[in-house]
């Protein structure tokens, strides 16, 4: 980030206040059996939604595995991410470890409602018993034997609009794909519709007016 960038994300921070909109993030979790690792996505809720300037203000992310479920690998893509703490046979979900991983302030992370971004991939001994901490988990909801709160925490600075985009709930990926499976859908229907010509979008018309006129005379 260049020293007009910053100075023009301070002003931004300040304007945010006084617009923070609607703007919501969902995580989601592939288990890619392919390459035999857990992917880890961020997508806009939005689907219509783009920005060329969005900057991650803040990241945390907690993934939940079945006890002495060890992690190999950490692989950055988007953001730089770190492991941050683990707990082992937590207090409140004995049969459960939890490794939580964070990202430094300020990192350039785009963010799409029609792309999923890809944050970062994780090995772990078992690929299938990972998932990404809820807010249903005990360790949130009777946390009160632990210090540290895991949990996901995500907010990025939209420089090009000038609003704040929080993290809020994470979603289901559609048959190991990235995307949820509403997303598929809408996206495939936009598809369809681009691949329709207008002169056939146009007949298509003429013989509704016409099918139309026909049944009301």
């Amino acid at each position: 980030m260049n020293n007009f960038e910053k100075y023009f994300y301070t002003c931004t921070i300040i304007f945010v206040f006084f617009n923070s909109g609607n703007a919501q993030i969902q995580l989601g979790l592939v288990a890619n059996q392919f390459a035999e690792r857990i992917e880890v996505y961020a997508l806009h809720k939005n689907p219509e939604f783009k920005s060329s300037k969005t900057y991650l203000e803040k990241g945390k992310i907690t993934l939940v595995s079945k006890t002495g479920n060890q992690i190999k690998n950490l692989r950055n893509v988007n953001g730089f991410w770190a492991k941050d703490t683990t707990i082992i046979a937590a207090t409140e979900n004995p049969e459960k470890d939890y490794h939580t991983f964070i990202a430094p302030d300020y990192i350039e992370v785009k963010i799409s409602g029609s792309a999923p971004t890809l944050l970062f991939t994780a090995d772990f001994d078992s690929i299938n018993i990972v998932q990404l901490i809820a807010e249903e988990d005990p360790l949130i909801q009777i946390a009160e034997s632990i210090d540290f709160n895991p949990r996901n925490e995500m907010n990025f600075v939209n420089v090009e609009k000038g609003d704040v985009i929080n993290y809020v709930d994470n979603y289901v990926p559609c048959e190991f794909r990235p995307y949820p499976c509403e997303l598929y859908d809408y996206l495939a229907k936009k598809d369809e519709e681009k691949e329709t010509p207008e002169s056939e979008k146009k007949d298509i018309m003429v013989l509704e007016n016409e099918k139309g006129g026909q049944s009301r005379q």
